[in-house]
């Protein structure tokens, strides 16, 4: 029973030491946020190719958000955070992307998002 849905759930704090070691130092965490939800997934039924199987996958998110100062070229250290982690065998699954959210006083904020691939799929 317990196999069965151990999946579902996410040991943050390894995920979390990845994300500081992989911050460069010009970067300022403002906010970290997870957010899970699920999604129906359909797949052939070996054993009644009449009746698909489906069933619900986690999606799993990690929402950051930074700032940086212009001088410090932050779009090159966003660049580098999402290497770094990404080089990182924890967190090697994750789909990155990133949005500039807004720029005003020689600062920059960003969103980074990483959601993580699931673990039936790949995606």
């Amino acid at each position: 029973e317990v196999s069965e849905v151990v999946h579902r759930y996410t040991q943050w704090t390894p995920v979390l030491l990845v994300l500081i070691e992989s911050m460069p130092e010009n970067l300022k965490l403002d906010q970290l946020s997870i957010r899970k939800s699920e999604y129906k997934k359909t797949i052939p039924n070996p054993k009644n190719p009449e009746v698909p199987l489906s069933f619900q996958v986690p999606r799993r998110r990690l929402v950051i958000h930074f700032h940086g100062d212009i001088q410090d070229n932050p779009q090159n250290l966003l660049n580098e955070f999402r290497d770094n982690m990404l080089l990182n065998d924890i967190i090697s699954d994750i789909i990155p992307g990133s949005t500039v959210v807004n720029e005003k006083n020689n600062t920059i904020n960003y969103e980074f998002e990483c959601i993580f691939a699931d673990e039936e799929s790949g995606n």
